[in-house]
């Protein structure tokens, strides 16, 4: 039930009160999010077997991060807008040495994910991208490098870890 609509004079709105029911019951889809994307992409790779993701958004910034994952082994379906995306996982230990610079383009979410799937089992791992701001901070407090290739002002990070084989 709700109460008569109020109007007030020289508004543009009108308020409605409306009375307590019973439950809600449906569903809800909401559109896709840049930082949930990222994650779940992430999340399907370091899983076994294949994962769906329903919404994922097909923005440049997720995009760079299933480019990175699939230059490391995983298997990724196309990403297309209200299309499903299928993740063939690899387990926390199934990524491959990637064959060259992961290209993290424009997303200092994806090289920041990068750099947290690397476990120190002695693999090459080198990214790049055309990122500014807050992660150049955090890249000089680290005492990490910083290049300009192509006139870009552009971190990248290069780890080579060898395997503590003990005293």
């Amino acid at each position: 039930m709700s109460t008569p609509a109020k109007t007030f004079p020289g508004a543009s709105h009108v308020l409605l009160t409306l009375q307590g029911g019973g439950s809600l019951r449906g569903t809800v889809r909401v559109p896709g999010d840049k930082s949930i994307s990222h994650r779940a992409l992430l999340f399907g790779a370091i899983a076994e077997g294949e994962t769906v993701i329903e919404g994922l958004l097909p923005a440049e910034d997720p995009l760079s991060t299933a480019a990175c994952l699939r230059a490391m082994g995983v298997v990724i379906s196309p990403i297309e807008a209200g299309l499903p995306v299928s993740v063939q996982g690899v387990g926390l230990d199934g990524f491959q040495e990637p064959g060259d610079v992961l290209d993290c383009g424009n997303s200092g979410t994806t090289m920041r994910l990068m750099l947290g799937l690397d476990r120190g089992d002695g693999h090459w791992l080198q990214t790049n991208g055309d990122l500014v701001g807050g992660l150049a901070k955090i890249a000089d407090a680290l005492g990490l490098p910083f290049g300009e290739p192509m006139g870009m002002y552009c971190p990248g990070v290069d780890i080579f870890e060898q395997v503590y084989a003990g005293p």
